[in-house]
């Protein structure tokens, strides 16, 4: 619910008074479509062909899509679709936990390649292999 305030600017009988009024108009956020322009512009095949899901609109930010999240639930690049090196500007890497790329992204190795899914072990492994990578000379 939206609610607006105006001032209107009422005269007295005589005319020679201005007065100001506080008027409250109430909106809703919630609009009703008719049935009928909906469907004119929805044009779907018949939905009795499949048992799929048709999305068919989608309103405000989608956490794995639109805020920071690791690239192995990143939406835009479906991780079992998509080249794991490939990352949006929100993924951020699941090892280091810095902003994707990390120093060590790409290879068959790399960080990119890590999920939830992983052994601990793997997981441990590529810890101790960057602590080695990142000790001064």
């Amino acid at each position: 619910m939206v609610q607006r305030r105006s001032m209107e600017k009422a005269k007295d009988e005589e005319g020679k008074k201005v007065v100001e009024k506080a008027k409250t108009e109430e909106e809703d956020d919630c609009y009703v479509i008719d049935p009928e322009d909906f469907f004119r512009k929805l044009t779907v095949s018949d939905p009795c062909d499949s048992d799929d899901v048709i999305l068919v609109a989608e309103k405000g930010p989608v956490a794995l899509r639109d805020f920071p999240h690791p690239r192995h639930l990143c939406a835009n690049f479906p991780f079992n679709s998509t080249a794991h090196e490939s990352h949006c500007s929100k993924c951020f890497c699941y090892v280091c936990e810095v902003a994707a790329p990390c120093r060590q992204w790409n290879g068959s190795n790399g960080h990119c390649n890590v999920s939830t899914k992983e052994k601990p072990q793997q997981l441990e492994a590529s810890l101790a292999e960057d602590k080695k990578a990142l000790k001064p000379c």
